[in-house]
């Protein structure tokens, strides 16, 4: 479901699969690939440098992990956890340049569905699932803006009015959040 939504929403921002595959036994058991709980979304050229919009993809992953299952991310040299959600981006010694290694729970790999993401992240619409962008910007203004103030007034980071208008309000509150959680 994870990589049907991605592949759907952002193909025209260069989305790719780089692997839900089933790859080396690990310890005692497979790698969470093997087990189809993992993703590798390519968000640049496989190997190439982690883009703002790679970056900004991770990051709603991250806040919207609770609804979505999400259990782990990693992109560059950094990790998040949902063992340790508010200790935000952690080093990491590994390499994952150019796409985000995202895993999911055990049951969120079972029941995630594309249009439960979509409900919950959005998309650009170039693709099958349609909707909004998930990264919008001062100025603009709808349905996106509308959900990125009201997940951030659930957040606790004011933005006045949910309004679906991004203006001072919601940049210093989007500020205050990336913040909080970056460190």
């Amino acid at each position: 479901a994870l990589v049907s939504w991605y592949l759907g929403a952002y193909a025209s921002r260069g989305a790719k699969n780089l692997g839900t595959y089933a790859c080396k036994r690990l310890g005692s058991g497979w790698s969470i690939h093997a087990e189809r709980r993992a993703a590798d979304l390519g968000t640049t050229p496989y190997g190439g440098v982690d883009s703002v919009w790679g970056w900004a993809f991770a990051n709603a992953l991250r806040l919207n992990s609770a609804e979505l299952g999400v259990q782990l991310i990693i992109l560059g040299r950094k990790v998040w956890s949902c063992k340790y959600p508010d200790s935000g981006w952690r080093a990491y010694a590994g390499e994952y340049h150019g796409h985000a290694h995202v895993e999911l729970t055990p049951p969120a790999s079972l029941s995630l569905t594309p249009a439960r993401i979509q409900s919950v992240i959005g998309g650009t619409g170039g693709g099958a699932t349609g909707g909004e962008d998930m990264f919008v910007e001062m100025g603009d203004t709808g349905n996106a803006v509308r959900h990125l103030q009201y997940r951030l007034q659930n957040l606790g980071f004011p933005v006045d009015t949910v309004d679906g208008s991004y203006g001072e309000k919601t940049r210093a509150a989007l500020a205050a959040a990336i913040k909080a959680y970056n460190g």
